[in-house]
């Protein structure tokens, strides 16, 4: 857990921040709104204990951030009418310049009680990390469902079947992205030797590698899309991402065997991962980011909803209007 203590008092502002190192959490300091703005875009703390003088502009730069803060305001003495104003401006604690260690250190914890109240009392059966992707039908029926769709890109059936073995010789993917669910879907198209000639000369009339690696790129396309379109119905929007060559198909988890009454194979493969939010400046928004939480304007407009995919002129429009060192929360795939 990440804490910042924010001070003009240097005193008091290294006797905090000494008290919760010295308690086994990650500790930065500021002396200013300035040094405070540099922490919020490099760390994004979990909590923060600030000068009561310094939490109406501290609550304004939280209130144009994508993630929020558990925030502490401290003071010599508090008076009935500061608490209150302390609440009206969204702040969550108060402790006094005189607390004892232990009596910060519980404040400071007070941010792991609340988020452990919030998970308790919010979880919901849409919460796709702990619960099984099985009760969606698009994903049950994923084979049927792609092969569909595959189908009538070939104008061709396609039936599940089984197979001893399967040496996959081309591959490519494409991401579905759950960013409110934090969940990550990677589908892959993967075709043997046999399947690459059948495709290039009685499908597409080119055996180039270029041409080959184009057409499962859009086989993919087509796969993501189809199970998109499928988990629209049930309420589930996914975010689609952009297909790519898969250089490493055999780490994939499940696999779906296809066939076409003329002998062409193709293998479905997907894993799924969760993805953690990571907090960056507009500046370094790039291609083939998801946004993770609802990017607003400071007069509440929204920008890119929860779940949008970047393209490169999107990245460079949201920089632009949101302002480079804007803070926005994107999607980060954790390793498989």
């Amino acid at each position: 857990m990440k804490v910042a203590v924010i001070s003009t008092d240097a005193i008091l502002r290294k006797r905090m921040a000494g008290a919760i190192a010295d308690a086994g959490f990650k500790t930065l300091t500021a002396s200013d709104l300035a040094g405070f703005t540099a922490i919020l875009i490099s760390a994004a703390p979990d909590v923060i204990v600030v000068d009561w003088r310094l939490t109406e502009a501290v609550m304004q730069k939280l209130r144009s951030a994508p993630r929020q803060s558990y925030v502490i305001a401290t003071q010599a003495q508090w008076s009935a009418e500061d608490i209150t104003a302390a609440y009206a401006r969204g702040v969550h604690d108060f402790v006094k310049h005189s607390a004892t260690n232990a009596e910060l250190i519980g404040r400071v914890t007070g941010y792991r009680r609340m988020e452990a109240w919030a998970r308790a009392t919010t979880a919901s059966s849409n919460d796709l990390t702990s619960v099984d992707l099985s009760r969606i039908r698009a994903w049950r029926e994923l084979a049927a469902i792609v092969g569909t769709d595959l189908g009538e890109m070939f104008g061709l059936s396609f039936a599940p079947t089984s197979v001893d073995s399967y040496n996959v010789a081309f591959a490519s993917k494409i991401a579905l992205t759950l960013a409110t669910d934090r969940v990550e879907v990677q589908l892959a198209i993967g075709i043997d030797s046999a399947a690459a000639v059948h495709i290039g000369q009685t499908l597409i009339g080119d055996t180039s590698t270029e041409a080959l690696a184009d057409a499962l790129r859009e086989m993919a396309n087509t796969a993501g899309g189809a199970m998109k379109r499928a988990a629209l119905l049930e309420g589930l929007t996914f975010t689609l991402g952009l297909p790519e060559n898969d250089g490493q198909f055999s780490s994939h988890e499940t696999r779906h065997h296809m066939r076409t009454p003329d002998g062409l194979s193709i293998v479905v493969a997907t894993t799924v991962r969760s993805i953690a939010p990571k907090t960056i400046s507009a500046e370094a928004l790039r291609e083939g980011m998801v946004i993770a939480r609802d990017l607003k304007n400071t007069g509440g407009i929204l920008l890119a909803a929860a779940g949008t995919y970047l393209t490169s002129s999107t990245a460079e429009r949201l920089s632009r209007i949101a302002g480079p060192s804007r803070l926005v929360e994107i999607s980060v795939a954790a390793a498989a």
